[in-house]
């Protein structure tokens, strides 16, 4: 049986539904708006409940800057998860 729950929590998941905010909303990041007012803040902070990356702000520009090089999707779930993988909190 599929278990629903495990999909939605998995990081490459999580990763990918970010790099699609990342395309939709990272203008307004831009523009100067806080990371807070965004879509995008729901995603870092699930990424962030799977980390030992106590602050989002932080874990955010990490994957910021990964996003920004990354020429497709699959590139950034890659690297972000090479990127992410010392700080993976495998009990959580």
């Amino acid at each position: 049986m599929w278990d629903f729950r495990r999909f939605v929590t998995d990081l490459g998941s999580i990763l990918e539904c970010l790099y699609e905010v990342y395309g939709t909303d990272g203008e307004l990041l831009l523009k100067g708006e806080k990371l807070s007012d965004t879509v995008i803040c729901p995603f870092v902070r699930m990424v962030q409940k799977k980390c030992s990356v106590v602050d989002a702000e932080i874990l955010h520009l990490m994957l910021w800057k990964i996003y920004m090089v990354s020429a497709r999707k699959e590139a950034f779930v890659a690297d972000a998860k090479k990127e992410l993988h010392p700080l993976f909190d495998q009990e959580r």
